[in-house]
């Protein structure tokens, strides 16, 4: 993925996250992983099903553009 690509991703999912009403701690926490995790997830810098998955149940919409 190139380095624009991943903003843009990354932009995308910060976001959908917070005009939903949530925080990266809620996210972590409905994927039960680490904030260290969440957050390098949100900046589209690791891949995890499970951050994903919380993603779309937190917000409803799909965690790629």
């Amino acid at each position: 993925m190139t380095k624009v690509a991943r903003k843009a991703l990354a932009d995308y999912r910060k976001r959908i996250l917070t005009a939903n009403g949530h925080v990266y701690t809620d996210l972590a926490r409905v994927a039960d992983v680490s904030y260290s995790m969440a957050d390098k997830w949100m900046n589209a810098r690791r891949t995890s099903k499970d951050c994903q998955g919380a993603f779309e149940l937190l917000t409803g919409k799909p965690a790629t553009r």
